[in-house]
């Protein structure tokens, strides 16, 4: 199993930087949206894995779902339950500090829907992607569903060029990223790090 600390300290530093992401991103929210609006049962417990600011666990919990929030960082659990306090959401939705390839302390089969919007880009190891799907999806009750998102390595690749142009002058980064999705092996850890699928995916699932 990876080793996640750095994914989790990038996170525990980033806020800010993840508190309006969406805002500047509004086809990522409108697809996810439809998604959600068409799968989603009318009501019931949810699990969102890699609830990061909330931009779906304070919308949906308003809309009447009971909801069990978990994230791989500290910071994010508590900042989101001040919020949750503040909106007088509280009784439904329960925090958690959690990782999303075990998620040890959610019980099993017990929700309608689990949202894994989040964590599958940053598990670059495949067992590791699997584990989390096979935890998310034993947690539901028979005909729920799992609704789980990907970011397109080409997606991420125009980001990369955007945000620093000279990037693309390092040939053996730009191979590894257009061949593997990902950085190569000996690359420091740190930042973004996390695996890229050649478009962008979303998946539903549903437990039989």
């Amino acid at each position: 199993m990876d080793d996640l600390s750095d994914i989790r300290a990038f996170y525990n530093e980033g806020w800010e930087r993840e508190a309006g992401r969406l805002e500047h991103r509004q086809l990522e929210a409108d697809v996810t949206w439809r998604y959600l609006d068409r799968y989603l049962p009318d009501q019931g417990g949810i699990l969102d894995v890699g609830f990061g600011t909330g931009a779906y666990t304070f919308p949906l919990a308003r809309r009447g779902f009971q909801i069990t929030a978990v994230d791989l960082s500290d910071e994010f659990t508590t900042r989101c339950q001040a919020r949750a306090d503040e909106l007088g959401l509280s009784d439904r939705i329960e925090f958690m500090t959690g990782d999303a390839r075990t998620l040890e302390q959610v019980p099993r089969g017990t929700f309608e829907a689990v949202l894994l919007l989040g964590p599958m880009y940053h598990l670059v190891m495949e067992e590791d992607r699997t584990a989390a799907l096979r935890s998310a999806y034993d947690c539901l009750k028979p005909g729920g569903v799992v609704l789980s998102a990907w970011l397109s390595r080409f997606g991420n690749f125009g980001n990369l060029i955007k945000k620093n142009p000279s990037w693309i002058e390092n040939r053996d980064e730009v191979r590894w990223l257009i061949e593997k999705g990902r950085r190569s092996d000996d690359a420091p850890r740190g930042g973004f790090r996390g695996h890229f699928p050649v478009w962008r995916r979303s998946l539903r699932y549903t437990r039989r």
